[in-house]
């Protein structure tokens, strides 16, 4: 027989505190030391048509849903802060536009994820299916729960009775009193088998229509996702460049002026001098170089902004609805 922990550990349970355990099974029939108690194939049956174990089983799936969602939205919600943060520092008032309402969007979505999972984790909602299920889904929901409910309580009421039917059989001493007790058993466990079914049937649906809710919230979020990528990588590659450039020039600047400095010295000899004057030259032409640098870009990304714009102006004749259209990564 496998143990109570055997089965959490594959995920056929749910991770429930030992006491909750031991409630369940108490109210299922059974006891149990703790969860490396052995269980028999009868006793797991009982625990997996049991609506608290599914409903554990539930909330387990949806804090894992929103824990993933949280994580990934604090790493796109990172990359989009530091790109606004630079975006800034350079003065590029139009990538610090958009990459400010990704940020503040980004930052609202990971809370809300973080939210749910409190939720989740302190007992107080199960909140999966927030914003997931719509109207009709939730009152199919709600009734399939007391439906579920209702067959638990006949099957609970069933086991007492084939546990009773069974001590009964062990104390019977005559073959008359055990074949009795042998058919009415059989007829509580046909019951039982049928309330199984029934129970079954009810899970599966109720799973069905949050399985499939749950699919289609998460292609919108990932849809969601690749979308506030694209707004990041499209000014990222270009905030970058010329939060790199600025940096260099920054730099070739501060060189210069120091260089400058060391020439109004009087007690330089002619080598000195000379050298000087030559790493003097060799920083200009390095800040040319970089400032040409510089304007290539901002004219690409110039050029870049009409052909987005062209090709929104192009949709809207098109289709006469704008579809928002993400600018390209920058071109090397």
């Amino acid at each position: 027989m496998r143990t109570l922990k055997d089965y959490i550990t594959v995920g056929q349970l749910p991770l429930l505190a030992e006491k909750e355990y031991k409630d369940i099974c108490s109210s299922l029939g059974f006891t149990i030391e703790n969860v490396d108690s052995s269980i028999d194939e009868e006793q797991y049956t009982r625990l997996q048509n049991d609506p608290k174990i599914a409903s554990a089983l539930l909330e387990q799936k949806a804090f894992k849903l929103n824990h993933d969602y949280g994580v990934s939205y604090n790493q796109l919600l990172a990359e989009a802060q530091e790109t606004l943060d630079k975006a800034e520092a350079n003065g590029l008032v139009d990538e610090a536009r958009p990459m400010r309402d990704v940020v503040s969007k980004l930052t609202g979505e990971r809370n809300v994820h973080g939210e749910r999972e409190l939720d989740i984790v302190s007992g107080r909602d199960n909140t999966l299916l927030d914003g997931i299920l719509n109207e009709s889904q939730m009152d199919k929901v709600s009734k399939l729960n007391f439906n579920i409910e209702q067959n638990d309580e006949a099957l609970k009421e069933a086991y007492a009775n084939k546990d009773d039917l069974n001590k009964t059989l062990e104390a019977s001493r005559t073959f008359f009193k055990k074949q009795r007790t042998k058919r009415r058993l059989k007829k509580v466990e046909k019951t039982i088998s049928k309330l199984r079914n029934k129970q079954g049937k009810l899970m599966g649906e109720q799973s069905r229509i949050v399985n499939a809710a749950i699919e289609k919230y998460k292609k919108i979020k990932e849809t969601q996702m690749r979308e506030y990528s694209k707004i990041i990588a499209s000014n990222k590659e270009y905030v970058e460049s010329v939060d790199k450039i600025n940096t260099s020039l920054k730099d070739i600047d501060n060189d210069i002026n120091l260089t400058n400095k060391e020439l109004n010295d009087s007690s330089l000899d002619k080598f000195q001098r000379k050298d000087l004057e030559k790493d003097a030259k060799k920083l200009e032409k390095e800040k040319e170089s970089l400032l040409a640098e510089k304007n290539r870009i901002d004219k690409m990304r110039k050029l870049q902004t009409r052909l987005k714009n062209l090709r929104n102006k192009t949709r809207v004749l098109g289709n006469g609805v704008q579809m928002p259209t993400m600018t390209p990564a920058l071109m090397p």
